[in-house]
């Protein structure tokens, strides 16, 4: 299992992108922007998808917000950030998953 300071960035049909954010947290609007600011200075490389079978899932998210425009959302993922949850505004790897699931790449 990765250490927690790795972080998923893309997942592809053979491969994971991670990046090691170290202590930076996930304060930001959107997950690409705290990306964007760890990535002038972390570390990043590649993982075969396979290597990561066989491995126990984490826990699963507490909950999700599902919002359309001009909403909100924004808004209550910042509140509950300051309120010291971890929130992952539009993160690319989950994107990513369910684009590969319904291509038949993931059962």
């Amino acid at each position: 299992m990765p250490p927690p300071s790795r972080v998923p960035v893309r997942i592809d049909a053979g491969w994971v992108e991670w990046l090691d954010v170290g202590t930076l947290r996930f304060t930001d609007p959107f997950f690409e922007n705290t990306v964007r600011r760890a990535g002038r200075r972390a570390e990043r490389w590649t993982q075969p998808l396979e290597s990561l079978t066989g491995i126990a899932p984490g826990p699963g998210p507490a909950g999700l917000i599902f919002h359309v425009s001009r909403c909100g959302s924004t808004l209550i993922s910042q509140m509950l950030s300051t309120a010291g949850q971890l929130v992952l505004s539009e993160p690319p790897p989950v994107d990513d998953i369910f684009r590969l699931h319904h291509a038949g790449v993931f059962s």
